[in-house]
Parts: C-alpha cells; structure tokens; sequence
C-alpha cells in the first residue's frame, strides 16, 4: 500500500510537470501566433484588394486556391532571420512585392496604376495612416450631394462639380475643415493655383505646409 501511494505520489508530481510544460508551450504558442497575426492581416488585405479588381474588369479574377499558393510561397521565399519581428517583416514584404507583381502582369495597362494606388491606400488605412474618410471621399467626391442642399457657391468661376468635391472634403476630412471660409477669404491666391497648369504640383493657399503627401 505504501508502495502504491508513493507511486501515486509520484505520478501525480510528474502530471503536474507536464501540465505546467503544456501550460507553458501553450502561452509560447498563443505568443508566436498573435505575433505573426500581421502576417494574416496583410494577407487578408491583398486578398480582398486582387477580388475588387474584377470590378474593374470581369478579366481579373484570382482564385482563392492561386492566392494561397502565392502566399505559402512567399513565406517559404523570405528572407529568415532569428529576430521574430524582422522576420514577420521580411514575411510581409515578400507578400506584398510577390502579389503586386504576379497581379500587375495580368493587367491593362490602363489599370495598373489604379491597382498600385489601390494596393498603397489599402495598406495604409490597415496600418491607420490613412483615415477611410479620406479614402473615401478621393473615391467619391462629392457624388451624393446636391448643389441646391449645401452653402452656396461664393464665386461664378467654380464648377458646381468641383464645389461639391470641396464640401464633401470639408465635411469628412478633419484638415480641410475650413476650406471653404479659406477660400472665401483669399478668392485671389485660390483662383490662381486653380488657374495653374498642374495646380496639384503648386503651393496650396493656407495649406501647403500642413498636407500629407495624401491630402495633397
């Protein structure tokens, strides 16, 4: 009996071992997967972006089974390093560049600077450098509106098109705010940047100096 006890004993301390181990390797585990979360976020981002562009044209279509033989491949292909953060973003690159360039060479010409602004603006707003309100109203302008429901035009020499494109900025983009009082006030140093033969490479009035590249 006092045999079987101490065995008991015995097998009860090594359980209590391995548990603490699983226990251990499990939180390793939970650890290196939520690490390598990125990795799947940035798959799931350039997944999404390849599907949109078969609305550009029904030509484009990338199945789920091409997209993760690319994927797998570049994981195998990037370049390995000891420290799990270059690594996952060695992982990413590779993903991101491998995509971009299998994709790009099945495009129009026509398209593949859309799919490159795409792809940038995509990532971007994942990473939240880029607001979606943003993107959205680069998307939309002022599409929605109506030129009889907002504030009225100050000035003859503005497409109605283009006063709405400026409302909906003023109205979604926290920058551009006050746009439209700006332009009211200086109707002289905006009447002739919009006068200029490649105004989005001249110095904006009131804002030149607080614009992202984006915003610009």
């Amino acid at each position: 009996l006092i045999e079987t006890l101490a065995d008991a004993k015995k097998a009860s301390t090594e359980i209590k071992e391995k548990l603490s181990i699983a226990v251990d390797t499990r939180k390793r585990i939970n650890l290196a997967r939520e690490a390598y979360r990125e990795v799947a976020i940035r798959g799931s981002v350039l997944y999404f972006l390849v599907v949109e562009m078969s609305q550009v044209n029904p030509m484009y279509q990338t199945s789920l089974s091409q997209f993760l033989l690319l994927f797998d491949s570049s994981v195998d292909r990037a370049e390995r390093h000891q420290i799990t953060a270059k690594r996952i973003s060695a992982i990413i690159d590779c993903i991101t560049f491998s995509l971009f360039s299998y994709i790009s060479r099945g495009l129009f010409e026509v398209h593949k600077l859309l799919f490159v602004l795409l792809l940038a603006c995509k990532v971007e707003i994942r990473t939240g450098t880029l607001p979606p309100e943003a993107f959205g109203v680069l998307l939309k302008g002022g599409a929605a509106l109506n030129i009889s429901e907002v504030r009225p035009k100050p000035f003859g020499w503005i497409p109605d098109r283009a006063w709405l494109n400026l409302i909906a900025l003023a109205d979604q983009v926290k920058v551009f705010k006050s746009l439209p009082d700006y332009l009211q006030r200086a109707e002289q140093y905006w009447r002739h940047w919009w006068d200029e033969e490649a105004p989005e490479t001249a110095r904006v009035p009131d804002y030149d100096e607080r614009l992202t590249p984006f915003e610009r």
